[in-house]
């Protein structure tokens, strides 16, 4: 009898632990379905980069254009890529890297489990003429007056490209009570494509001020979200390979650029929320990327954002 009351202990404390297991199963997915649906604009430029007189550097990592909308179920984007080399000539130079661009679009799945975000990632574009690099940037020149990239001509050839990329989030600390969020947390990933493969990892700071609204699906371990808040955030790459870099058009008459292994990368940010609109502006400075690079590179991004219900 006492053995039998043992196993049926067993079998009531498995259960309560398989219900518990389930409880919070629901109830973590029942939290990240409260979280608002969020549509994304942003846009990337060096003419956004804080900087003193003089215009932009207009090189690197020049621009870029992102349309996203996030939800609990998943992310949507369509995107463009420009890279151009520091040197304004019509043939490629030693060491510099080519004219890119890069047109693809990019379906996202997050998972929330627990103080864990996690979000895999697949990519599939093209290079080339069909990126319409060309058009965008110069398009934008000649309205503004500005001078015109000369080497287009001599850009990176059409190619599919198609990369997948994996990022696990853990939340490190943040505050208690019902006032806005204040987080630190911590990111390790990797990308492997036919464009880049690399490794990454990084630590990121949240602080919120002012009024709570509610949960958005572009902000996951973001509780409390404050009417103003502060970003900042620190990573380091380990890049194996980058197309952008070390691809070279089909008619190049000089070695291209030498990809850098190890590459920083630092942001800080300043944002304005409310339940149905959003507006951040993060200034990024990216690490030196290959030899020839004399400088890290700046640039600025503005997201405009439309909440959900």
């Amino acid at each position: 009898m006492t053995r039998f009351c043992r196993v049926v202990a067993c079998h009531v404390g498995s259960a309560r632990v398989a219900v518990v297991g389930v409880a919070l199963a629901v109830a973590s997915r029942a939290s990240a379905q409260q979280r608002a649906p969020v549509f994304q604009l942003q846009v990337d430029n060096d003419l956004f980069a804080v900087r003193g007189g003089g215009p932009p550097p207009d090189y690197d990592y020049t621009h870029g254009t992102h349309l996203s909308f996030s939800w609990n179920g998943g992310d949507l984007a369509l995107a463009q890529e420009i890279y151009t080399p520091r040197h304004n000539e019509p043939a490629s130079v030693l060491g510099d890297r080519p004219h890119a661009a890069w047109l693809f679009g990019e379906y996202g799945y997050p998972t929330v489990h627990g103080p864990w975000f996690g979000r895999f990632a697949m990519r599939g574009g093209v290079t080339g003429p069909p990126a319409l690099g060309e058009q965008v940037q110069n398009g934008i020149h000649r309205l503004l007056g500005n001078h015109l990239e000369l080497g287009w001509a001599h850009q990176l050839p059409t190619r599919a490209t198609v990369d997948a990329r994996a990022d696990e989030t853990r939340l490190l600390a943040t505050t208690a009570g019902a006032g806005p969020s204040r987080l630190l947390e911590a990111t390790v990933g990797g990308t492997l494509g036919t464009m880049q493969r690399s490794l990454r990892a990084g630590v990121q700071t949240y602080l919120g001020f002012g009024s709570v609204h509610s949960p958005t699906a572009d902000a996951p371990l973001v509780a409390r979200p404050g009417r103003w808040y502060l970003l900042g955030s620190y990573r380091e790459d380990v890049v194996f390979y980058d197309g952008f870099i070390q691809q070279l058009p089909r008619d190049a008459m000089v070695p291209g650029a030498r990809k850098r292994t190890l590459v920083a990368e630092a942001a800080a940010g300043i944002g304005w929320r409310t339940n149905r609109f959003a507006a951040e502006y993060r200034y990024v400075v990216r690490g030196r990327e290959y030899e020839a690079e004399p400088s890290p590179h700046a640039y600025g991004s503005i997201t405009l954002s439309i909440i959900g219900s």
